[in-house]
């Protein structure tokens, strides 16, 4: 079923009406390969890793494009977090540097738009009990 998603929202990208901002498109694709490395990885199946970062390089095209668009960076940090916790156990150095990432996301999310308690919850949560 995710990969189906993936299927259909890289279409969605693909067939943008021109002069559209593919930003939206972005996002959904990006938060599609995350949620898709997830299941990898409780499945205990190769690729979860690689489709994560997969979702991390949608977001920061979407980013790139819209800057000024504080749900992007907000779901960055989320990702990023999540890789860090998700990587911890065997690799507490890249975690430590997922958890810094995950910070640095979501402090400019909130440089966007200060009223985000999501982000500021995190944010909060995140430099209060470190990495994982």
């Amino acid at each position: 079923m995710v990969q189906e998603m993936v299927v259909v929202a890289e279409r969605m990208l693909q067939h943008a009406e021109p002069g559209s901002d593919p930003g939206r498109y972005l996002v959904a694709l990006g938060w599609t390969e995350c949620n898709l490395g997830e299941i990898r990885l409780q499945l205990n199946m190769a690729g979860w890793e690689e489709a994560i970062r997969s979702g991390l390089i949608r977001f920061r095209t979407a980013a790139d494009g819209s800057p000024l668009d504080g749900f992007t960076f907000k779901s960055i940090g989320e990702w990023r977090s999540t890789l860090a916790d998700d990587l911890k156990k065997s690799r507490p150095i890249d975690a430590q540097k997922e958890h810094d990432l995950a910070i640095e996301a979501y402090q400019h999310a909130l440089t966007l738009n200060p009223d985000d308690r999501d982000a500021r919850d995190a944010l909060r949560e995140l430099t209060a009990t470190g990495p994982g």
